[in-house]
C-alpha cells in the first residue's frame, strides 16, 4: 500500500496521469482520423502521438463526457460542444466499416481467405449492434404509413347441413365451399 498505508487506492487517491488540455484542433484531429479514416479512438489516438502529439483515448472520451467547447466559448449557445463532433465522427467511423465490409473481400487474396472472413464478419457484427437502425437484421411488419399491420383471414368450411339456415347457400353452389358469413354470430 502507498505510504504505509492499510487501505488500497482509490480512484480518488490513486495516482493519474497527466490530464491532456482540451485542444479543438487535436479534437478536430481525432475526429477527423475516426470519421473520414475509419480509425477507431484508440488507433487515432496513436497516430496523433507518432506525430509528436500528446493525447490518450481516456482524455478524449472525458472531453466527450464533459462536451468541453473552446476555451472562452463555453457559455456561448452557438458553439458546438465536442459530444456533437465525436458523435459525427462515430457515424461516419460506421460507415467506413461498412465500406470496408465490401472492401475486405474484394482487395483479400485467396489465401488469407479465413482471415479476411473474420475482419468482414466482426465489422457487420459491431455494426449491428451500434447501429441497429441502419445496419440490424430484424424484419419490421408494418401496415400502409408504418402503422400497424391489419391481418384479414377468411375460412372456407364444407356445406355439411349444420350452418344455420340464413347462410345456407343458394342452389347453385351446392356442395361447394363457401365463405362462412360474419354477421350470422
Amino acid at each position: 500500500m502507498p505510504n504505509g498505508s492499510s487501505t488500497p487506492p482509490t480512484s480518488s487517491t490513486r495516482a493519474r496521469g497527466r490530464q491532456t488540455v482540451f485542444d479543438p484542433a487535436l479534437a478536430t484531429d481525432v475526429c477527423r482520423l475516426m470519421g473520414e479514416d475509419g480509425l477507431t479512438l484508440n488507433q487515432a489516438c496513436a497516430t496523433i502521438r507518432r506525430l509528436g502529439r500528446d493525447v490518450s483515448a481516456q482524455s478524449v472520451r472525458r472531453w466527450f463526457l464533459e462536451d468541453r467547447k473552446p476555451e472562452g466559448s463555453e457559455d456561448d449557445p452557438d458553439v458546438e460542444g465536442f459530444a456533437a463532433q465525436y458523435a459525427r465522427a462515430r457515424v461516419g467511423l460506421m460507415d467506413r466499416w461498412a465500406e470496408q465490409v465490401v472492401e475486405i473481400p474484394d482487395e483479400s487474396p485467396p489465401s488469407e481467405y479465413n482471415h479476411a472472413r473474420l475482419r468482414v464478419d466482426s465489422r457487420k457484427w459491431l455494426l449491428s449492434k451500434l447501429r441497429p437502425d441502419q445496419y440490424g437484421d430484424h424484419l419490421q411488419l408494418a401496415g400502409p404509413g408504418g402503422g400497424p399491420l391489419e391481418i384479414r383471414a377468411t375460412v372456407y368450411l364444407p356445406d355439411n347441413g349444420r350452418d344455420r339456415p340464413a347462410v345456407v347457400p343458394s342452389p347453385s353452389e351446392e356442395g361447394r365451399y363457401r365463405p362462412i358469413d360474419p354477421g350470422a354470430g
